[in-house]
């Protein structure tokens, strides 16, 4: 699948790369997120948090990235033109949200639709919830199917396994360690639920796992580490 970058302070690094480099050798960058809180609410369990983002730094990221002239493509057009089907504007990017936290509607949602921006969010099934939560900045809170239907103007949504994003005693994602009977039950039971997706993005970004494993996720047309 090329390359892709993970981390979201990528384009705030020296950046020597030219886009015309990246086009020619199909690489795309990809900036992940998860979890949004306003900067007066860093605090406890989200004090130096590596997957958190203030809310007031991903705004100023995106609006960056706007005025940068950067612009965010779907994972079907990352996907056609990783086969060599479609060409890419010059500065093209890919917004990725992973697990389906609710300050994604909250924040992230209205920042994007603002700025005519697209976004991918990868949710865990199992913890969507049936009905919409009350939002607190105190702790995480999940989507609801009915946020998930609303947000469609802005985000696709992939798959982030029903209940396999878990840590083995040793340390491991549970993904290496569960039978392809397993693995298979969850993706199935992530597909009742979301309806037919197209998309996966492995836990804890593991790809090595067995043979029969991977032809099991490869139903779907593209894997996404991350």
């Amino acid at each position: 699948l090329g390359w892709f970058t993970l981390y979201s302070s990528y384009l705030w690094q020296d950046y020597t790369v030219s886009q015309n480099i990246l086009l020619e050798k199909k690489q795309v960058p990809v900036l992940m997120y998860h979890h949004l809180v306003p900067q007066a609410e860093v605090y406890g369990i989200f004090a130096d948090n590596n997957i958190v983002i203030t809310v007031e730094k991903f705004r100023e990221q995106m609006t960056c990235l706007k005025e940068q002239g950067y612009q965010t493509i779907s994972l079907a057009q990352l996907q056609r033109f990783l086969a060599g089907e479609e060409e890419l504007p010059q500065k093209s990017i890919v917004l990725t949200f992973d697990d389906g936290y609710l300050s994604n509607y909250k924040y992230a949602y209205p920042i994007l639709q603002e700025l005519g921006y697209h976004g991918v969010i990868f949710l865990l099934t199992s913890v969507v919830e049936e009905q919409p939560q009350q939002y607190t900045a105190r702790g995480v809170q999940y989507l609801s199917w009915q946020e998930i239907a609303q947000m469609g103007d802005v985000f696709e949504f992939g798959c982030h396994t029903d209940h396999l994003h878990k840590l083995t005693l040793s340390g491991k994602g549970i993904l290496t360690a569960a039978s392809p009977t397993e693995v298979a039950a969850d993706l199935e039971l992530a597909r009742q639920k979301m309806g037919e997706v197209s998309y996966y993005c492995y836990p804890y970004g593991i790809l090595l796992i067995c043979q029969q494993k991977f032809h099991i996720l490869h139903n779907f047309p593209v894997l996404l580490p991350q």
